[in-house]
């Protein structure tokens, strides 16, 4: 089913302007909104690029070109960039209430 999606994707939304909604692939497919979602992890783990758009048309696409996949990489590391400083927020903030002036060693 992994690879049927992949195959979906480049085939019909090739290109920004035709992102498609993970829950209309969902539908397509017969499987869950998490499913999908775990596909397109498993799928860009294997080196698929899969760009996701956040603004209309929002869902995921194939990029068409080099801008386009550059995009997708700019955005993907702004979200990265923005996960890890809420980590070091929490551990901040675990270390404050937890520690009482021990230094725990928090591991990601």
């Amino acid at each position: 089913m992994t690879y049927q999606i992949e195959s979906y994707l480049r085939t019909n939304c090739r290109g920004r302007m035709k992102a498609m909604k993970a829950q209309v692939i969902a539908e397509r497919f017969g499987i869950s909104l998490r499913e999908i979602n775990e596909t397109i992890r498993i799928l860009r783990t294997e080196g698929f690029i899969i760009g996701s758009a956040k603004i209309a048309p929002h869902g995921y696409y194939v990029p068409a070109n080099d801008q386009e996949a550059e995009d997708c990489i700019k955005t993907d590391r702004s979200e990265v960039i923005a996960m890890l400083q809420v980590l070091n927020r929490m551990k901040r903030a675990i270390r404050e209430r937890f520690a009482a002036g021990k230094q725990y060693e928090i591991k990601f």
